[in-house]
């Protein structure tokens, strides 16, 4: 409940919402604009995609102890990687498919879309270009 004027009345809080069709529901946090949960008609499922990044180790390519991380070669400095968050853009509903956008401050970018007729969800992603002004490789 929230005071809104002399009289309570419930505000609907919209934190998250659905992105359906015949097939599935899948539950976005509006906030991210990322899946939290897919809903099938015999399960509920939490779901996460999520991209993350390491720092590239730096080498000095004599031997294969020494290389350095780099185009085929993921060899990175740490062993956890840096969280990548995502603020949402917004939705696209028509007809045919039902789209969200979100982007964030590390340069990617991720999309979902449900088709309507489909019995999957698609979800494409650009990543950079990837910022090394600080001098230090990074590995997506």
């Amino acid at each position: 409940m929230r005071m809104l004027s002399d009289e309570p009345k419930v505000v609907e809080r919209f934190d998250e919402f659905y992105m359906e069709n015949e097939y599935m529901k899948l539950r976005i946090d509006n906030r991210t604009g990322q899946i939290t949960h897919m809903i099938l008609p015999d399960r509920t499922t939490n779901l996460n995609i999520q991209i993350y990044y390491w720092t590239g180790c730096y080498g000095d390519n004599t031997n294969t102890s020494q290389r350095s991380s780099g185009a085929y070669i993921f060899r990175p400095k740490t062993k956890i990687p840096y969280d990548i968050t995502y603020t949402s853009n917004g939705t696209v509903k028509g007809p045919v498919v039902t789209e969200i956008r979100a982007t964030s401050d590390q340069n990617t970018l991720t999309t979902f879309r449900l088709y309507k007729g489909l019995n999957y969800f698609e979800h494409d992603f650009v990543i950079g270009p990837i910022n090394v002004d600080d001098n230090v490789g990074k590995e997506f």
